[in-house]
């Protein structure tokens, strides 16, 4: 995949300020040297849902929320795998 030329910022405000000006996509994209199909993806990638939050930003921090309880389900087992094993060793010390 491609790296873009512009920061994500850019595509960020650039998508802002087409969605809240109503500014035509063709005389944007003419202006900061892109074409309208690829103003169309940032538009697709980077507008805002009902609350006004970036899609792309609630995905990440879903994944990222998903990932964290799954790390905390598998420390959660092994606690309980130590438990169970230090009850069992301190059961045949005595």
């Amino acid at each position: 995949m491609r790296k873009s030329k512009y920061s994500e910022s850019f595509m960020i405000n650039t998508v802002m300020m087409l969605t809240d000006n109503n500014h035509n996509v063709t005389d944007v994209a003419k202006t900061i040297g892109v074409t309208p199909q690829c103003l169309y993806k940032w538009i697709k990638k980077y507008s805002c849902d009902e609350t006004g939050n970036i899609k792309t930003v609630i995905t990440e921090l879903q994944r990222e929320k998903t990932l964290a309880q799954n790390t905390i389900n598998a420390l959660r087992t092994e606690v309980e795998i130590l438990k169970k094993a230090d009850a069992y060793f301190a059961k045949e010390q005595i």
